[in-house]
């Protein structure tokens, strides 16, 4: 989608559009691209998709691709442990991934339509280090410049890859602010430095 492009206004017209074709309106998520992310999403469910296609099932060519070969897929991402929460989003990105090959090669016919995530465990649920863990943790690494990590991690939930790419930059004192870059879906947040122990940190 051309920058400036409004998500819901374009979402509204496609809609609008597959009514008075007669088709599901409910139905709106066309070939279009809304964000980096999800272009970022759609390259890497094509190259994991296409690996698997080409290595286990033998298909090389992208209007030979069929809804069952993205059914066995998403079988063997259940089978190699995704949560239920995590084929759901398999499932659209591929149907999405189906919409925007058809709109740019007129020689695949792709119809991942009635696509669906295969039955899984949800994903358990996370438990909150108690403060005597978060004190044995950190007096078994004395010496390990791991322990600010750690600590960064118990104090303003940071992610383990926001951590990883944390700078001095980030941290504004003056404003009492720390923003968490490529956090989870890649996105940016800002945090307020609020504890005495956040601050010293």
């Amino acid at each position: 989608v051309v920058p400036g492009t409004k998500k819901r206004e374009t979402k509204a017209n496609i809609r609008a559009t597959r009514k008075a074709a007669g088709l599901d309106p409910k139905e709106t998520q066309d070939w279009h691209v809304f964000s980096a992310d999800e272009t970022k999403a759609l390259f890497q469910m094509a190259s994991q998709f296409g690996r698997f296609a080409q290595q286990k099932l033998g298909v090389r060519k992208a209007r030979n691709l069929r809804q069952e070969h993205a059914e066995k897929f998403l079988e063997d991402r259940r089978q190699a442990g995704c949560t239920k929460s995590t084929l759901k989003t398999y499932a659209n990105t591929l149907k999405h991934l189906s919409k925007c090959v058809n709109h740019n090669y007129q020689s695949a016919n792709l119809d991942f339509s009635k696509l669906k995530a295969p039955e899984a465990p949800p994903a358990p649920k996370r438990e909150q280090m108690t403060q005597e863990q978060y004190v044995a943790v950190i007096n078994c690494m004395p010496q390990s410049k791991s322990k600010d990590g750690v600590r960064l991690a118990r104090n303003f939930g940071t992610r383990d890859g926001s951590i990883i790419a944390f700078e001095v930059r980030d941290v504004d004192l003056e404003r009492n602010l720390f923003t968490v870059y490529r956090d989870k879906g890649g996105r940016t947040r800002t945090l307020p430095i609020e504890t005495e122990e956040q601050r010293e940190l």
